[in-house]
């Protein structure tokens, strides 16, 4: 485009001024930068919650074989890593299993939820809440021993924006309350003491919500109809 500039008394037109196209490619580098340090901090906030899941179930059992004087049956325990399958009990799976038991293949003609061993320990409290908002005091000082030191501002990070976004209401300035995108992506998260410190989201635990009622509600159907005394 033309630029007209005024000088020395008089009126100039110059050449295509290319600060402006220079500018705008500098913010959509910012932007996809942005974008990528999510992702990154993503990452380092589920790896995190894992080592303290894992840290806290690794701790309980120890308790638990303390107090029963003994690790507990085979049959009762669970090894990790594993997956659980939910689906509605209509569903016909078709399992194929390699001949190294190294690959599993499931063939479902329904709709059908998998959930991994981390998730499934997040919902037994093995993470104290830290990815809902809902950790304790307590519970985030020991969350925190459960991480190497240099790691500790990111769980702090991560309380107070996961319970900012469970009560937004809960900040006491709201003008101080940062934008979470924006905090996600430059780690700028205001702690309760209006502390700036680093942390990260989870988007893995997103997908996968509770049990769909659709499943619960097959399964009570099954059940009305197969009741000899329900009505027709």
């Amino acid at each position: 485009m033309q630029v007209m500039m005024f000088l020395s008394g008089s009126l100039h037109v110059g050449e295509e001024w290319k600060g402006y196209t220079i500018k705008k490619e500098c913010k959509i580098e910012k932007q996809k930068r942005i974008e990528r340090i999510k992702e990154k901090r993503a990452q380092l906030q589920e790896l995190l919650l894992q080592q303290i899941a894992f840290k806290n179930l690794v701790q309980r059992n120890q308790q638990n074989e303390q107090q029963n004087r003994g690790p507990p049956a085979s049959n009762s325990t669970i090894q990790l890593p594993f997956l659980i399958v939910n689906t509605s009990k209509r569903t016909v799976i078709d399992c194929s299993i390699s001949s190294d038991k190294f690959e599993y293949l499931f063939n479902f003609d329904n709709a059908f939820e998998i959930h991994d061993d981390s998730e499934v320990l997040k919902r037994m409290g093995m993470s104290f809440g830290l990815e809902e908002g809902k950790c304790s005091a307590e519970d985030l000082r020991t969350a925190k021993s459960l991480v190497p030191k240099a790691l500790e501002g990111y769980i702090t990070g991560l309380h107070s924006t996961t319970r900012e976004l469970v009560d937004p209401n809960g900040c006491e300035n709201p003008g101080l309350c940062l934008d979470t995108e924006v905090a996600l992506a430059t780690g700028q998260f205001l702690a309760p003491s209006s502390q700036q410190s680093s942390s990260a989201t989870s988007r893995y635990s997103e997908s996968r919500g509770e049990t769909p009622c659709s499943f619960n509600d097959e399964e009570e159907e099954d059940e009305d109809e197969d009741d000899p005394s329900s009505p027709e």
